[in-house]
């Protein structure tokens, strides 16, 4: 071998020696007890100050290869009342570079419940994500999302909202999943359950299932899908570019006698409303427009009346 060959080679041979002790050596520091632990309250506390929430971890790894940080026993309390807002058994999140930078590739919810109270139509928790009052700028409308893939298994979900601290009513999804479609880019949706209460009016439907559903960093584009309630129908298509046009179709079939319940003692409502609504404008201002069409609602006292 050439005499100018023998010390680039014994160089190539030195880095790589370096790179995998580096390496080793860095691999077995990410999983050392002592450096999870410090990762585990820092990860908590930078969580806390941005939801202004109370924020538990159990644990947390950081891997190299893959490139990943996995999440255990995450729980999100309000500072206030203690309530559970966020729990999550695993929070899994795969990171690669992008264009602009570090990027989550794939971010996988396993069993997560997440709530969120409403009052007078503002969130109520998590104060560290609200707009500062005192700032007049209004705020950037989303124009991406942050992650490339959203995997969800087995995930409930809670939304409540109250009128001037008077409680308004509840929305429940349970049994929640969000996973790959044998159409390569998109997402198929299944939810076990759904129920609605606000007042006097209960409502739940079960067996919910959205196929084929684009759900990209820019866009999410619901194909036709059908909704049922034992009071409304719903049938449509949606699309929504994040920062940008909204459009689709929906067809609602609401069954007036249902509404029933919702009158005082000794009236109801007889027939069937149905509307045909378009949907166009931006996600930050929409243009809804409403056609009423079908049968009318007729309105009867205690008795009827020719």
């Amino acid at each position: 071998m050439p005499e100018s060959r023998r010390p680039r080679l014994h160089r190539l041979l030195r880095l790589t020696l370096t790179l995998l002790v580096v390496g080793g050596l860095t691999r077995v520091a990410l999983r050392s007890d002592l450096f999870r632990l410090w990762l585990t309250d820092l990860i908590a506390h930078e969580a806390s100050d941005l939801l202004g929430e109370e924020v538990l971890l159990g644990d947390a790894v950081v891997e190299l290869f893959p490139a990943r940080v996995t999440l255990r026993g995450l729980v999100v309390r309000s500072a206030e009342t203690g309530e559970p807002l966020v729990v999550a058994r695993r929070v899994r999140a795969r990171v690669g570079l992008g264009w602009s930078g570090p990027r989550l590739r794939v971010l996988e919810l396993d069993r997560p419940f997440v709530r969120l109270n409403l009052n007078d139509g503002a969130l109520a928790d998590f104060p560290g994500l609200r707009d500062d009052e005192e700032d007049d700028t209004p705020s950037d409308p989303m124009t991406e999302l942050p992650w490339d893939e959203l995997i969800v298994r087995d995930a409930e979900l809670q939304l409540a909202w109250a009128t001037a601290g008077e409680p308004g009513g509840e929305l429940i999804v349970e049994g929640v999943n969000l996973r790959p479609a044998l159409v390569g880019g998109l997402v198929d949706l299944r939810v076990d359950s759904l129920s609605v209460e606000a007042g006097k009016l209960k409502q739940a439907t079960t067996d919910l299932r959205i196929d084929n559903i684009e759900l990209a960093p820019d866009r999410l584009i619901l194909p036709d899908f059908g909704l049922e309630l034992p009071i409304l129908r719903v049938a449509g298509r949606v699309a929504v570019i994040f920062g940008g046009s909204l459009g689709g179709h929906l067809a609602l079939e609401a069954r007036a006698a249902e509404l029933s319940q919702l009158l005082p003692e000794g009236m109801r409502v007889e027939g069937d409303l149905d509307a045909d609504v378009t949907l166009g404008g931006t996600a930050s201002a929409p243009d809804i427009d409403v056609n009423l069409a079908g049968r009318p609602a007729l309105l009867w006292g205690s008795q009827r009346r020719g």
